[in-house]
């Protein structure tokens, strides 16, 4: 297994392996920095939804945000941000109107001795293209 650089296990208060995945803070990004992080084993994150949940608006408005850029997308990373009471009073009731409109929440986990890697196959983690997002079974042009 890839050895973390120290800097990141001390950040992580002595963490001996810290799970390989980083997000950009603001989601901002340079090659250089992805170059050194691949070069590290670690995996880059993004976001596919974005309520704005940092700004002034209601719980209800995370969750409303939050299940329309779902909905758009038919699936995808939700970017919420805990330290805000809005995000955490607006979280029992996402992840109940998710599970009533039949998305899954999902715990990723880095690869270990006692948990191997979980078999998929490209078109679970790739979004179809955004022209044939209305309808999932219309032909590719």
């Amino acid at each position: 297994m890839l050895q973390r650089p120290r800097k990141v296990t001390r950040a992580l208060g002595g963490v001996a392996v810290p799970a390989p995945f980083f997000r950009f803070p603001g989601l901002g990004r340079s090659e250089a920095a992805e170059k050194y992080l691949e070069s590290q084993g670690i995996i880059i994150w993004s976001a596919d939804v974005i309520p704005d949940d940092w700004k002034q608006i209601s719980p209800e408005q995370v969750v409303q945000r939050s299940l329309d850029g779902l909905r758009r997308k038919r699936r995808g990373i939700l970017l919420l941000h805990d330290i805000h009471e809005r995000t955490a009073e607006a979280l029992p009731i996402l992840l109940g109107r998710l599970k009533s409109a039949g998305f899954h929440v999902v715990h990723v986990v880095p690869v270990a001795p006692n948990r191997p890697k979980t078999a998929t196959v490209q078109t679970q983690w790739m979004l179809r293209a955004e022209e044939n997002e209305a309808d999932p079974s219309s032909p590719t042009e």
